[in-house]
């Protein structure tokens, strides 16, 4: 059996005031490297990168960061795929995709190649979405959302290809503008 006898309780008060001198040391330290933090954040935001995503699962995570970018009532900009939206697996995808799209409500204007104007019209239209059709053979989806710019590509195996910039990106949206400009309905 063992017997333990409590301390002064005066020792609290001690020890909280080595606590609270061991607090304000660590915000004179962080005091310090705040300026360096925050001088790191506005190069972040003007970041150049790109991320390669392999497969219809890469694929998805891509779309997703999409919807997760964007709030409410924003807008993204669509150059569609061609043929390769006949194919049952990218049917799937996009209506899901779209479901969770209408839900966020964020809106999408896409530019269509007019050779797949009946096919995209009977699987592809939905809420919150602004489309127009162009004689031009589009070589590859592109979506244009934030400072990012994503082809993305069906050859042997689906891929996404985002480019980080916001340089990119707004001349992206004005070449985009551009084309809604010409395009019909």
């Amino acid at each position: 059996v063992k017997y333990f006898q409590s301390s002064n309780p005066k020792n609290l008060i001690e020890f909280l005031d080595g606590k609270e001198k061991e607090i304000v040391q660590q915000k004179k330290k962080i005091e310090k490297i705040i300026p360096e933090i925050e001088l790191k954040r506005k190069f972040a935001k003007d970041k150049q990168e790109a991320i390669v995503y392999e497969g219809l699962e890469g694929v998805k995570v891509a779309f997703n960061n999409i919807l997760n970018l964007l709030k409410k009532n924003e807008e993204y900009f669509v150059f569609t795929l061609g043929d390769e939206l006949e194919r049952d697996e990218l049917k799937r995808f996009f209506k899901n995709y779209h479901r969770k799209r209408i839900e966020k409500k964020i809106n999408v204007r896409l530019i269509v190649n007019k050779k797949i104007k009946k096919m995209f019209s009977k699987y592809y239209i939905y809420k919150g979405g602004k489309v127009k059709y162009t004689e031009l053979n589009l070589p590859t989806g592109i979506f244009i959302y934030g400072d990012n710019v994503m082809t993305v590509v069906y050859g042997e195996k689906l891929s996404a290809f985002v480019i980080t910039s916001k340089n990119n990106a707004e001349r992206y949206k004005e070449f985009f503008e551009e084309m809604w400009k010409i395009a019909k309905k």
